[in-house]
């Protein structure tokens, strides 16, 4: 299950569709040019989702675990077809030698922070090499064996 979530944040779903779409411009009748384009915007969307985990990537090979603070807790509505649907996202701060950092997490389905209150204790997992690095531990879907890992 973790190689599949990091799969899919990595632009990996996005990738292979549109390889597939490659396969189905090569099999009809349009230019080679559209094929090669439709495939180099593949591979430029799987590049672009693996340098956006890149920094949670490096904070799980060589991370610090810390206990931190949550600052805020934010909301986020939003109404699209109909749906209604609230999204939720930590704001946290820890202190280390001295000097405070903060971060926040990504948006995500309100049962995440359910058990999270302002003021309280958080768990958090940092780059030691740049503490500004730092992830909640439920934002880092990336708990595969080192064999598995880049």
């Amino acid at each position: 299950m973790d190689l599949f979530l990091l799969w899919t944040r990595s632009g990996g779903g996005f990738a292979c569709a549109l390889a597939f779409a490659t396969l189905i411009v090569s099999k009809t009748d349009t230019p080679t040019w559209l094929g090669w384009l439709v495939g180099a915007a593949a591979v430029g969307v799987a590049l672009l989702g693996v340098v956006r985990v890149l920094p949670a990537i490096t904070v799980w090979k060589r991370g610090l675990s810390i206990d931190g603070r949550v600052i805020a807790l934010d909301e986020r509505r939003s109404t699209g077809d109909g749906h209604r649907s609230l999204s939720t996202r930590v704001r946290y701060a820890f202190q280390l030698d001295g000097t405070e950092y903060a971060g926040a997490s990504t948006w995500g389905n309100p049962s995440r922070t359910a058990l999270l209150a302002v003021g309280g204790p958080i768990a958090l997992c940092y780059d030691p090499e740049s503490p500004a690095r730092v992830f909640w531990d439920a934002d880092l879907p990336i708990r595969m064996p080192p064999v598995a890992s880049f």
